[in-house]
């Protein structure tokens, strides 16, 4: 192999491994949103049923986990931007409902997609990309 064809291939891998980071994954058991590459989740949409969208972002300065507890609100480390009010004690899903969420904590890479449902008492019961 050429010089200039072997820093092609590595300059192509960096630009791949690069561009990883925001896939995201569901652990069920915990109703807990992971980042698959354990980065930090530092900005994520939730849009429900093709309505409402909510985004969640990180405040400036706060260092946040690589995991997002859906089942509570973090006032503490992120800033939740909802059309309507939000409970800040405790972040209820809407029963029987799909929501697809994207996480774009790394701005240069493709958003990381996943798409929940849930139950009739707001509990997540299904998640395309389930955690192992």
């Amino acid at each position: 192999m050429s010089d200039k064809f072997q820093a092609i291939v590595i300059l192509m891998a960096l630009l791949f491994e690069a561009c990883g980071g925001n896939k995201i994954c569901l652990n069920l058991k915990e109703q807990v949103i992971y980042s698959v590459d354990n980065i930090p989740i530092t900005n994520l949409y939730l849009e429900e049923n093709g309505g409402e969208l909510i985004h969640i972002k990180r405040k400036s300065g706060k260092k946040v986990n690589a995991h997002f507890d859906l089942s509570k609100i973090d006032t503490l480390n992120y800033i939740y931007e909802k059309p309507s009010d939000i409970d800040e004690d405790y972040f209820l899903l809407t029963p029987n409902s799909i929501y697809h969420i994207d996480n774009s904590s790394i701005m240069d890479a493709a958003p990381g997609h996943l798409i929940i449902k849930t139950g009739e008492h707001g509990e997540i019961i299904y998640a395309n990309i389930m955690c192992d």
